[in-house]
């Protein structure tokens, strides 16, 4: 995702008023980009409940372009989370 077009993301998610909103906006996003893992992690590390962060990290972890980078993301989520 260009960088440019991931703020604008990142701004959208900022303005979800509830997180099921934020964790929508994130899986639309998923569905039709793809990302960096610095992107993913990013948007992932914006849910302050480590719960949070699961679903959307799966998503984000399917369309990286750096999958070797997978740790980054694996790395903020709970202890014992699989993105698989």
């Amino acid at each position: 995702m260009s960088d440019t077009a991931f703020a604008n993301l990142l701004q959208r998610c900022n303005q979800a008023n509830e997180i099921p909103q934020h964790i929508a906006t994130i899986l639309s996003a998923a569905r039709t980009n793809w990302f960096t893992a610095d992107q993913a992690t990013t948007l992932v590390k914006a849910f302050g409940d480590m719960n949070y962060r699961i679903e959307p990290a799966r998503a984000l972890a399917e369309k990286l372009v750096d999958r070797e980078n997978l740790y980054k993301l694996q790395a903020v989520l709970p202890s014992g989370a699989q993105l698989h």
